[in-house]
């Protein structure tokens, strides 16, 4: 599965990006501090993993947040790991 083919919705209510595939849901969690958001977990259940959904979750984020005009800060391994490995994101990254 590529990252273009994973729908990718940011629930403002639950305070997380979600991607829901045969029934099941992966999410990153952030908590909003003014213009900064923190991620704070990352799950993606075990039939997903491999798939290239925690990247897509991070991906739409890190979009969402640049066209929002904001920033993100990392609490999340993985969320933390992924944005400095790919680079593009570090004009976003807070601090």
């Amino acid at each position: 599965m590529d990252n273009a083919s994973i729908t990718v919705k940011h629930n403002k209510n639950a305070h997380r990006w979600e991607a829901t595939v045969n029934g099941q849901t992966a999410f990153t969690e952030y908590q909003r501090i003014g213009p900064v958001y923190d991620f704070t977990h990352t799950e993606v259940p075990e039939s997903m993993q491999g798939q290239g959904i925690g990247a897509a979750l991070v991906d739409k984020a890190m979009q969402d947040i640049r066209a929002e005009g904001q920033q993100y800060k990392a609490s999340c391994s993985f969320v933390n790991r992924y944005a400095n490995e790919k680079g593009e994101y570090a004009d976003l990254k807070y601090g």
